[in-house]
Order: structure tokens, then sequence, then C-alpha cells
């Protein structure tokens, strides 16, 4: 019935009176799991309510020993736009979570709260980049991704690294996300990107077009004449809507 009350009270969006808004907040302390993630979640639907004595209470609960508990918790801080540096690395400390999903919400409000992300949380998602989930392993690289150009110098050099696994699913993850990266391309990184047209998966070689396109003002002389080399008419067709014909003409 509790958990009923309050997911009815949630309806009434920002109608809900104070009173009965606090009221919900003091139920974080029921014993009850379920009554617990019924807060959790409809305290998450009303963001500019959430102070700073309420944002500790739902961080208290990132640590609770229901999965599910420490979800919602996640899930609900990964809305707020102001959230302390105390509660980020609690839920950066959460990507080592022995639960999938508790580590999938940590990516995802990580992701959301890429303004506040520094160098030290970079690492810590960077090495969710090799995990053999897949599913991890994309929210890693997307989260990431969502930086654009925040992210850390070492932690790029270990995403295109990931590159050389030829692992088609992560270079399709990873390519997605360079084009957040444009800043931070050299010419190292155009040169991987480049060496993947001549990758005998032809799905491959496209999305590394599409990615080369991308980040065509990247691209120099240097680059173009390599890429010339493959004999594709893909390839062609790239650098055809990259430069002028006369150009390719005179390379």
């Amino acid at each position: 019935i509790c958990v009923m009350a309050i997911n009815t009270l949630k309806r009434l969006g920002e109608k809900l009176h104070s009173e009965f808004f606090n009221n919900i907040v003091n139920k974080l302390g029921d014993p009850h799991s379920n009554v617990k993630i019924a807060v959790l979640h409809t305290i998450g639907c009303f963001q500019d309510r959430i102070s700073k004595d309420i944002q500790n209470q739902i961080a208290n609960h990132i640590n609770n020993e229901n999965s599910n508990v420490r979800t919602a918790a996640i899930v609900t801080l990964g809305k707020l736009d102001n959230v302390t540096d105390s509660t980020l690395k609690r839920i950066a400390d959460r990507l080592d979570d022995k639960n999938r999903t508790v580590r999938y919400a940590a990516l995802c409000a990580l992701g959301n709260l890429r303004n506040t992300v520094d160098s030290k949380i970079q690492c810590k998602i960077a090495k969710h980049i090799n995990n053999k989930d897949y599913c991890l392993c994309f929210k890693a690289i997307s989260t990431l991704g969502n930086l654009e150009n925040k992210i850390d110098d070492k932690i790029l050099k270990k995403i295109v690294d990931s590159l050389n696994k030829k692992d088609v699913k992560v270079c399709h993850y990873i390519l997605s996300a360079l084009k957040n990266f444009k800043d931070n391309v050299d010419s190292k990184i155009l040169n991987k990107i480049i060496d993947l047209l001549n990758d005998e998966d032809s799905y491959l070689c496209k999305i590394a077009i599409n990615t080369l396109v991308q980040l065509k003002d990247k691209l120099d002389d240097q680059s173009v004449k390599k890429i010339i080399l493959f004999n594709s008419m893909d390839v062609y067709f790239l650098l055809k809507s990259l430069y002028s014909i006369n150009r390719l003409n005179e390379e």
C-alpha cells in the first residue's frame, strides 16, 4: 500500500505539495527495499526540489546491500546538475560493483554528469573499454564520448589503442565516439582510422569512412595520399566528397 501511495503521489508532478514531498523523502528510512526504490524513483522526478541534504540521503543508499536500491539511488543522482564531489566519487566507486546492473547504472550516471568527471574517474570508466560484456563496453565508450574535448589524452590513447583488437563491434563503438573528440584527434589517430580502410570486414571499412567524413577538417595532405593508396570505390567516393576532383587528379 505504501508503494502504491508513493507512486500515486508521483503522478501529481509539480502539483505535489511540498509537505507530501518531504513525507516521501522521509520514507527513505523505511526498512523495506521496495519502498526505498519507489521513493528514490519518485524523488528523481523532482530534481529542482532536491537539496544538498536530500542528495546526501540518496547517496547514502549507493552502498545499500540490495542491488536494486543501489541502482535506483545512482539513477536518481545521475539526473541532478549539482552533485557534490563526494557523491560523484561514490558513484564512480560503484563501477567495480559486483552487480552488472549497478555498474551499468554508474556508467550512465557518469555520462550524464560529464561536466564534473575528472581524469581519475575517466580512468575508472576506461577500465570497462575492454570488458567482455558488450553492453558495458559500449556504455563505457559512449560515456567517455560524452566528455567530448574534456577527455584526458591518456584515456583517449587507450580508447584508440583498442582499435587494434579488430573486434568489429568495439571498433564501431570507438569510431562513433571519436567523432566527439575532433579537437583531440591527431595524425596518429587518423592513421589508425585510415588503416581500417583496408580491413577485410566491409562493414568496418564503411564505418571508418563515415568517421573520416566527420573528421574531414583534420585530414592533411599526407592523410589524403595514404587514403588514395586504397583501391576501393567506397574510398574514392569518400575522397570525392571531401576534396575537389582536380585535387585528386593532382595527387
